[in-house]
């Protein structure tokens, strides 16, 4: 690593062996060593906990089972910790998480003050290794330094730890007050004990911290040493928590808050056009005031509690427009979708009745052209051609007949054809005339009628008299008279 100066060390290092053989026995004599008989043994031991765990966690399981109607209460209390949590970093939920962040920067900004003394001292690594004696002094400077940051950054986590094990305090104590006294007292001394664990933590956060500063002041100078304390990773560290600390503050947030609103107002605005809201419109000209009053900085909370209330009602009147305008996108949406629906299908009901109508054309051109070819053979005197003739021209008249029909049939509203529809009128006064037969000689009266004055309806419908509209109109019709024969009976 040290290249030409390094390989200079190897013959300190190989004289040195039997000093560090007797280290070695020293330190197991002082128990500093664990031997692979110790390290068998605490694997077992770790067993044994698994086992011990697991049926703790079943009787633990039970417990609650039965304490579940208690718990469901007091868990209250938690949520009533959480709410009411009031810290320099917010309140409730948000002040704790924010108070997690400080501690991820108290950490953050030790470790990177470290980490800076190393940087500083570099040079002076090379000048403090001069001897075998340095050489362990500074492996354990080493070992020290590293141990003791991670000691920092434990200790900073634990206050956070306290904080909620203060909150777990308060969970025992309410669950304590349903099921015994001594589950009380111990979560009113869990509350003690957390809030004076915490400041005992944050003593030895800062103690940690220092004794880390000074022993890597120590491997590479030497001398003892503090923490630069001005290195470019404290700077990074400071900075993120400066821009930390800034969003955390109510100026802020309401800043941010008017920013985003007025963009939400500006998109909404350049939509609606004219058709606007006149809240919203005049609301434009009160954010910019409010806009302006934050960059200046200085608010006092009562400003603030205002911007926040109208800035809380812009957004609800914002979200009401919104939506209702997305109610009307979707039901024009709605009516275009079953416009389109119909006119499609009047177009190809349209299409229909051209295909038709070029089929009876194209049979009528074929008629004629058939009975032109009838009329030669019989002048000639052709038996053969003339019959085939004439029964080609039966067929096209068949055939034209239908086509005809099928074209009425859909000029007036019957566009499965007569057929189709007569046969389902059928259909539906079928049961009718059965009930019929209970009445004797009224019933069969009664039935006569109804059949009479169907078919009537459908001689009409087929001689272009009543369109489908007005075909089921008389149906209706007739099948009322026929209940009303029957009620008289």
């Amino acid at each position: 690593i040290f290249g030409k100066q390094g390989a200079a060390l190897a013959p300190l290092f190989r004289e040195g062996a039997a000093g560090i053989e007797e280290l070695k026995a020293r330190a197991e004599r002082l128990g500093i060593i664990v031997n692979e008989t110790q390290i068998n043994n605490v694997a077992s031991m770790n067993d044994a906990f698994d086992l011990v765990s697991a049926t703790i966690q079943g009787i633990i399981g039970q417990v609650i089972g039965n304490l579940a109607p208690a718990v469901t209460n007091v868990t209250e209390e938690l949520l009533k910790f959480v709410e009411t949590f009031n810290g320099a970093q917010g309140t409730g939920g948000t002040g704790i998480a924010n108070r997690i962040t400080e501690t991820l920067f108290n950490g953050g900004e030790y470790l990177a003050s470290v980490f800076d003394s190393f940087v500083a001292n570099f040079d002076g690594f090379a000048v403090g290794i001069a001897t075998s004696a340095d050489v362990f002094s500074a492996v354990a400077n080493t070992f020290t330094a590293v141990t003791e940051s991670l000691r920092a950054v434990f200790n900073f986590f634990e206050v956070t730890g306290n904080l909620l094990l203060v909150g777990l305090g308060k969970f025992l104590d309410g669950l304590g007050s349903y099921v015994s006294s001594d589950l009380q007292k111990l979560g009113q001394q869990i509350q003690v004990d957390a809030n004076a664990a915490a400041q005992k933590n944050a003593r030895e956060a800062e103690a940690a911290a220092a004794n880390a500063a000074a022993a890597f002041g120590s491997v590479f100078s030497g001398e003892t040493a503090a923490a630069a304390g001005d290195g470019a990773a404290v700077k990074a560290i400071q900075a993120a928590r400066e821009r930390f600390t800034r969003e955390q503050a109510p100026e802020f947030k309401v800043s941010a808050n008017l920013d985003k609103a007025a963009a939400s107002l500006e998109n909404y605005l350049k939509q609606a056009g004219d058709g606007a809201d006149e809240f919203l419109k005049k609301s434009q000209e009160t954010l910019e005031v409010f806009k302006a009053q934050a960059a200046e900085g200085n608010l006092l909370p009562e400003q603030i509690k205002v911007m926040n209330g109208f800035v809380d009602q812009l957004n609800q009147k914002l979200n009401q427009e919104i939506e209702l305008r997305q109610q009307a996108r979707e039901e024009t949406m709605k009516q275009a979708e079953e416009d389109q629906k119909r006119i499609d299908g009047l177009l190809n009901k349209s299409n229909a009745v051209s295909q038709l109508q070029q089929d009876a054309d194209a049979v009528a051109r074929e008629s004629q052209r058939v009975q032109e070819q009838l009329a030669a053979a019989r002048q000639e005197g052709l038996t053969a051609e003339a019959n085939a003739a004439a029964a080609r021209l039966a067929q096209l008249d068949q055939l034209g007949a239908k086509l005809e029909e099928q074209l009425q049939a859909e000029a007036q509203g019957f566009s499965d054809g007569f057929g189709k529809a007569f046969d389902a009128t059928t259909k539906g006064i079928d049961s009718l005339i059965a009930r019929a037969e209970q009445f004797g000689t009224v019933g069969d009266l009664a039935a006569q009628a109804l059949q009479q004055g169907i078919q009537q309806a459908q001689d009409q419908a087929k001689d272009g008299v009543l369109t489908r509209e007005a075909y089921d109109a008389e149906v209706g019709r007739q099948q009322q008279l026929f209940n009303e024969r029957l009620a008289a009976a």
